[in-house]
């Protein structure tokens, strides 16, 4: 658009009344604004023209008596010219839909501060035995937490169902009051739905609260903050078994698996699978006590001696999951009971029979009870024997 055209209207007051066939409202005012005019919402005496639609309605008439030209669309689009009205749908559309973001995020903002009104001005009542059987999540509601869960979230809850009832959670062997909820059309949740509405509109700290006190299933029923990657992060620093209810994309987020598996090392059976070929996180999750690294990784790990070796350092437990060659390795044998006498068990007949892996073992535990995995011939060896404390 040419400086000229861009000043076209400059000084102009327009309005735009009634509905116009090939522009929007937000259209016709993004045309008029590109070319240098304003666009009010009302008509007087300082209005210099007025666009003119089907039903246009008392704006039209208010015009025709203050003796304001009107235009219909034919004539507006005349006016307009060479003005591009896809540059102009392009510029309305673009301001709409910051605008809906604006609002949306607004709205989310809003949400998350009051969560506690959440069930504002509705009534609950509960019916059943909440025992967490009907969902398999074992997770139980006596009526009193039932009734305290509703109340946190401003609902409240009644003894009994009537038509003033907004919703009715029922357990298992609910009785009547099922019944009369289908009568009077009332909302019915069952036990599974009950916990996402009530887990889903927790706040992080009293999230992390009930995971404590009811256990790690808790998190599948938040579906917001479970794919809350701050939240996520520091809920796996506190029980690396929340990884099993992440988000998937959180399950592939290196930075928080690491943090998982360092606190409980099995957890990396609920990372992605990628992370079984990271040498760094394997690592962290043998040194976590997690034995099965060297059956669960990936193939490129089981067959390299040097990651097998450093597993043992970690944890002598990984030698009960290794390669046959591994268990008849000496050096890793002997990293292996150093860390844990019980891998021993685990080793090579001939790495049973060989003093020195025995002797390493028995001076780890300092009890007797790991000279029973070794050959018999060193089994009734004196010094080990007295070393062992027998």
């Amino acid at each position: 658009m040419t400086a000229k055209n861009s000043s076209k209207f400059s000084g102009q007051t327009f309005v735009v009344t009634g509905t116009l066939v090939d522009y929007s409202r937000a259209e016709a005012k993004a045309q008029i604004e590109a070319l240098g005019g304003k666009v009010s919402g009302s008509v007087s005496s300082n209005t210099d023209c007025v666009v003119v639609g089907e039903d246009p309605g008392s704006k039209a008439d208010k015009a025709k008596q203050l003796g304001i030209k009107t235009l219909n669309e034919a004539a507006f689009k005349r006016l307009l010219g060479g003005a591009s009205k896809k540059a102009a749908k392009k510029k309305a559309t673009k301001k709409a839909t910051k605008k809906k973001a604006a609002k949306k995020a607004a709205k989310k903002t809003a949400t998350k501060k009051t969560g506690a009104a959440t069930l504002s001005g509705q009534t609950f009542v509960v019916t059943g035995t909440l025992d967490g059987h009907t969902d398999s999540s074992l997770i139980s509601f006596s009526r009193a937490e039932a009734k305290s869960a509703i109340e946190a979230l401003g609902g409240k809850v009644s003894g009994s169902v009537s038509a003033n009832t907004d919703c009715v959670v029922v357990g298992t062997n609910p009785g009547s009051k099922e019944d009369m909820a289908k009568q009077f059309g009332i909302k019915i949740l069952n036990e599974s739905a009950f916990k996402y509405l009530v887990y889903d509109n927790l706040d992080p700290s009293a999230l992390l609260e009930a995971i404590e006190k009811k256990g790690q299933s808790v998190l599948q029923y938040a579906k917001t903050l479970k794919a809350d990657r701050a939240f996520m992060l520091k809920a796996v620093k506190k029980n690396g078994w929340l990884l099993q209810h992440a988000a998937k994309a959180l399950q592939a987020d290196r930075e928080v698996v690491l943090a998982a598996v360092k606190f409980e090392g099995f957890a990396l059976q609920f990372a992605a699978k990628s992370f079984k070929a990271d040498r760094e996180i394997v690592l962290a999750a043998a040194e976590s006590g997690n034995s099965y690294v060297l059956k669960d990784a990936d193939k490129s790990l089981k067959a390299d001696r040097e990651f097998a070796l450093a597993a043992a350092k970690k944890s002598g437990w990984v030698l009960e999951h290794a390669a046959k060659s591994f268990q008849a390795d000496r050096d890793i044998v002997l990293a292996a009971v150093k860390q844990f006498a019980g891998a021993l068990e685990f080793a090579a007949k001939s790495l049973r029979a060989d003093r020195e892996v025995v002797l390493a073992a028995v001076k780890q535990d300092g009890y007797g009870w790991v000279l029973e995995h070794a050959s018999e011939k060193l089994q009734q060896d004196e010094e080990l024997r007295k070393i062992a404390g027998l």
